[in-house]
């Protein structure tokens, strides 16, 4: 008796799926008007969480990677500077768990005549930072050993290179100095970086930098421009003390990603703001929109109560329709959020190179649900309850 029971209510529930979507197919008109603002408003909110929260993720993906013990020293050349070498030298080499080394930054021209931003590393390296990002990540990973005659270009500057090679490509530097005779190297390229921005537009790629092994190169051979020290620590506060008190630069990892999660922070109140404003605007554009429909459908409503249907029947059928139709329009509006984004995403690459992510954190996606499916579930219910407040009587007059 109990399986009859159930398959009963299973056939009752079919059929009124079946009469809510024959009736939203009769009534189209109405539905598609109040669709388009529920559509355009559910995709406005999903665009707007997608492209905040892939900004922050491409903005400091490699920062929020990175170790938050990094501190680095950006300084350039004068004349204390080499004396502030070797202090910092033995300083650091003082401290247990202290890991650094230093980057040497100059210019050359390779055997075009070409002028080429060069960085000299060490023979091993862990960490290629820039101020607030990673510089470099020799093919896709971060620590890399470099040996004595070995250089990491980017891959643009190798897909240049190559067209000029009918075997693997390598590079020739000129190093002079004032007063000097010219000394030539020879580089085997043995991997590749992608910048993270392309400020030359041009194809030669000449202005990404070139990182070459410093090993087997003498320092009198070149100008040094200015150097990076990058420093691993267990004792920032002590690293971050022996640095000021020689009035060198600072740029701590852990700063930066904290002013990256101030700014997380900022865009997630930003998320709410948005949201609470178009669940306003939505929540008074679907009253006056369901308002409309059930104006155009009282008559129809009249006749279902004269023929014994009750108020329960016609809250359940008002109150299905309208999540059917809220649901399609939900899903819809995931589905063009996403093709817009991944259409961008395609557009970033094939016109500027950049591997743009699209990102959606599970805050946002929480935030999202939460909004559509409230405001769906309420004006649905809100419709289906004003539905069984129809004036039968003075319709059936009629």
């Amino acid at each position: 008796m109990q399986n009859a029971d159930i398959v009963w209510r299973k056939v009752c529930y079919v059929k009124l799926l079946k009469h809510s979507a024959a009736m939203i197919k009769k009534t189209f008109r109405n539905y598609m008007m109040l669709s388009i603002t529920v559509f355009l408003t559910f995709t406005f909110l999903l665009g707007f969480l997608i492209y905040t929260d892939s900004g922050i993720y491409n903005k400091y993906k490699e920062l929020m990677g990175n170790d938050y013990k990094i501190i680095l020293s950006h300084n350039r050349m004068d004349s204390d500077s080499g004396n502030k070498i070797n202090i910092l030298t033995s300083r650091l080499e003082e401290m247990g768990d202290t890991h650094f080394y230093y980057i040497k930054k100059t210019l050359a021209r390779d055997t075009y005549g070409n002028q080429c931003r060069v960085q000299i590393l060490p023979n091993y390296v862990w960490a290629v930072f820039e101020y607030g990002d990673v510089g470099v990540e020799m093919n896709g990973e971060k620590s890399f050993t470099l040996q004595q005659g070995e250089a990491l270009v980017s891959d643009r500057m190798y897909e240049n290179l190559k067209k000029s090679f009918d075997r693997e490509p390598e590079i020739s530097m000129v190093f002079e100095k004032e007063g000097n005779n010219k000394k030539i190297y020879k580089f085997n390229i043995v991997g590749t970086y992608t910048p993270k921005q392309y400020e030359n537009t041009q194809e030669t790629g000449v202005e990404d930098p070139i990182y070459i092994s410093g090993v087997g190169i003498d320092d009198s051979e070149y100008e040094i421009h200015n150097y990076q020290t990058v420093i691993r620590t267990d004792k920032p506060s002590l690293v971050i003390n022996c640095l000021k008190s020689m009035n060198m630069s600072i740029m701590n990892v852990m700063d930066e990603q904290n002013n990256a999660i101030k700014e997380e922070n900022i865009v997630i109140r930003n998320k709410y703001i948005i949201a609470a404003v178009l669940f306003v605007i939505l929540g008074i554009n679907l009253y006056s929109a369901f308002s409309n429909a059930l104006n155009e459908r009282k008559y129809e409503i009249g006749i279902k109560r004269a023929i014994g249907a009750g108020k329960k029947d016609i809250m359940m059928q008002f109150l299905t329709e309208g999540i059917i139709v809220m649901g399609i329009n939900i899903f819809l509006s995931i589905v063009a959020a996403i093709n817009i984004f991944v259409i961008y995403k395609a557009i970033m690459f094939y016109a500027k190179g950049y591997r743009y992510v699209i990102c959606l954190s599970g805050q946002s996606v929480i935030l999202y649900a939460v909004l559509t499916l409230s405001i769906s579930a309420l004006f649905s219910t809100l419709f289906a309850y004003k539905c069984t407040r129809v004036e039968i009587v003075k319709y059936l007059k009629e």
